[in-house]
């Protein structure tokens, strides 16, 4: 909680209480790899297993590549993987060099479907409700770390109500979550050929 705006007395406070750490992600990956190093943490699409060891392996080999073209810390790093371990193995490569991830993998399959003329009407309500699900996470986190306070519009820390009070609005734009997964749920079914079938009997 270095090298930001926040009440000196209050980070202490949290950090007394044990609110707040000083571990870093990676710090929490390396400590996770160390005591589960020869298990099995992720299978992609195509059926390939990687260990927690593997996958750090992995990690490494592509911060060793991102560092060599001068990517650090700070810097943000955008990558488009299908649902493969590259994902994750970039990912980690990222928090390696304290470099910021930016993934755009969920718009990989259905862009290259909406080029070419294809309904990506299923798609892009999964992409949506994935959208909506990671905002609502991000900004409840959000109002937690800085509590109560965090609801008033005078707060010390910033405009944090105003940030959950905007998030709240986005889930709204597109369409609720229980829409998304109606539309999502459709095309399942369309693809699947269940309301395709239905339609010939009727």
């Amino acid at each position: 909680m270095n090298g930001i705006k926040i009440n000196g007395e209050r980070k202490r406070l949290y950090e007394e209480l044990g609110y707040w750490k000083n571990k870093t992600l990676i710090d929490r990956w390396n400590g996770t790899v160390a005591a589960f190093g020869g298990k099995e943490y992720v299978v992609d699409d195509r059926g390939r297993r990687l260990t927690y060891l593997r996958m750090d392996a992995e990690a490494d080999a592509i911060a060793f590549s991102l560092g060599k073209l001068g990517i650090g810390y700070g810097d943000v790093v955008s990558f488009q993987i299908t649902p493969r371990y590259e994902f994750v193995a970039v990912l980690l490569a990222c928090l390696k060099l304290g470099a910021i991830p930016a993934p755009l993998g969920m718009i990989w399959d259905f862009a290259k479907d909406y080029d070419a003329g294809k309904d990506i009407e299923m798609k892009a309500a999964m992409c949506k409700l994935h959208s909506i699900n990671t905002v609502r996470t991000v900004s409840d986190s959000m109002l937690e770390i800085f509590g109560g306070i965090g609801y008033f519009e005078d707060c010390e820390y910033g405009p944090v109500e105003r940030l959950y009070r905007d998030c709240r609005a986005m889930w709204l734009e597109e369409g609720p979550r229980t829409v998304q997964r109606l539309t999502a749920f459709r095309g399942l079914e369309k693809r699947d050929g269940v309301i395709d079938y239905l339609d010939d009997c009727e």
